[in-house]
């Protein structure tokens, strides 16, 4: 990702990458993702872009819990191929994976990690979808504004505040006007 990328206001992710890529871990994948996920959710304050912070990590540990799993059959499938060689890929899976419910259980905490990665992705992006929704309508506020030339288009009231940087995010119509 290129870091003067005008989305990610010149943000450098070099810490998060620090706090959460293993050894063998990509990069260039995590630099992918955070510039898929800041194309999409075009964060602009502070918060925004923890939330997407929030959702790059949550995403990235849901991708390695599946890795792990996944190392996790292909492990115990090849500790079984002795006894199990005859079996069909689907069954050596299966008896893979019912080895694997046993305690530790690793595939259970895998699993309550996945839940609770999935959530915590979830709620971060519900959060930058409302700010961006909210960023959007008052764009389109102050655009109405401008087009009506700073007057209520039913009493043509002036709506202009004398600090444009007071624009009204709601009612857009003068509160002494009626309409």
């Amino acid at each position: 990702m290129n870091t003067s990328n005008k989305k990610t206001r010149g943000r450098s992710y070099n810490h998060l990458a620090a706090s959460i890529l293993l050894p063998g871990e990509s990069r260039d994948q995590l630099n992918r993702l955070i510039s898929n996920l800041t194309d999409e959710f075009d964060p602009h304050s502070s918060t925004d872009f923890m939330m997407l912070e929030t959702m790059v990590v949550n995403r990235w540990r849901t991708l390695r819990n599946w890795t792990v799993e996944t190392a996790g059959l292909i492990h115990e499938q090849k500790a079984q191929y002795a006894a199990n060689s005859h079996e069909d890929s689907p069954t050596q899976t299966a008896l893979a994976l019912l080895s694997l419910a046993k305690p530790p259980r690793s595939q259970e905490t895998l699993s309550r990690y996945e839940v609770r990665y999935d959530r915590q992705f979830h709620r971060a992006a519900q959060y930058l979808l409302r700010s961006k929704a909210k960023r959007e309508e008052k764009q389109a506020e102050i655009l109405q504004l401008e087009q009506n030339k700073g007057q209520c288009p039913n009493c043509k009231a002036n709506l202009t505040p004398s600090k444009p940087y007071l624009l009204p995010l709601k009612p857009l119509h003068n509160p002494i006007c009626s309409h």
